[in-house]
């Protein structure tokens, strides 16, 4: 079966930085806005950090619309609870104003660029030796070259993976939001706008227990108006920065009970970012 991984954001509550801003709102970097983005100043590092409100865990980290950092720019998580606060002034630890560190590694999460000319980057916690619950975390990205950092959008949550993926059941596509047509003398109407590309997961054997438990509480929570991340085949790959998606749910929001021990539900996006 092919592998996805299903990410519902967890609400922000604030976004702050030690970097100086040269464009837009640290804020906006919470919203789901595709045209609003956060612009660092240039230099050689830039730093922002989230407070989500109260200690959560996160396992999944996916900052979408970047520009401006170089090919080798690279990045790290830090991660720190409510006791020891948001000064990550100790170094690596457990004590008072200590934090946890990632590894670092490639800013970009393919080397392929999207077609929409926007980056991502994608960072998944260690199967062992993660972060624990922490409110405050942060993105350091480094080798930025004396460039900037430019993003439109962060989600961080912890990813839910089906036990029984989809099963290679998936369509892809794009939504134009253009129109054609033609004048009574058969001239060519052409309205450009704005495509933005599709896509529909099939998941056909999902256990009872899951459903009922995880994807009954997502679609409920999510409905059609609030965005959901998905990565499929999140394994290290060129495409990999095409094969993540954040975008609201569309179509059928429900769940068919298929066989005895089998349902089926489905995960149909448009791509915002």
């Amino acid at each position: 079966m092919a592998n996805a991984w299903l990410l519902k954001p967890l609400t922000i509550s604030a976004v702050n930085s030690p970097t100086s801003t040269a464009l837009g709102a640290l804020s906006n970097l919470a919203n789901d806005y595709s045209g609003v983005i956060w612009r660092s100043a240039t230099g050689t590092t830039a730093t922002i950090e989230f407070d989500m409100g109260a200690n959560v865990t996160i396992d999944t980290i996916m900052l979408l619309g970047i520009s401006g950092p170089p090919t080798g720019a690279q990045m790290k998580i830090q991660a720190a609870t409510s006791a020891q606060g948001n000064a990550f002034s100790g170094g690596v630890g457990s004590g008072v104003n200590q934090y946890w560190e990632s590894t670092t590694g490639n800013l970009y999460a393919g080397s392929i660029v999207p077609s929409s000319g926007k980056r991502k980057a994608l960072w998944s916690a260690p199967s062992s030796g993660g972060p624990s619950a922490s409110r405050y975390w942060r993105i350091v990205v480094s080798s930025l070259a004396n460039n900037y950092l430019q993003a439109a959008r962060a989600v961080l949550g912890a990813r839910f993976v089906p036990q029984r993926n989809f099963g290679f059941s998936g369509a892809f596509g794009v939504r134009d939001f253009g129109k054609t047509d033609f004048s009574n003398r058969a001239v060519l109407l052409r309205r450009r706008a704005k495509k933005l590309r599709t896509l529909s997961l099939t998941f056909s054997n999902a256990y009872r227990d899951e459903v009922e438990a995880t994807v009954s509480q997502l679609l409920e929570t999510l409905g059609g108006t609030d965005p959901i991340g998905i990565v499929i085949d999140p394994s290290s790959n060129a495409q990999l920065e095409n094969r993540m998606y954040f975008g609201p749910l569309t179509g059928e929001l429900g769940m068919i009970w298929r066989t005895a021990v089998s349902w089926e539900w489905r995960a149909q996006i448009v791509d915002l970012i």
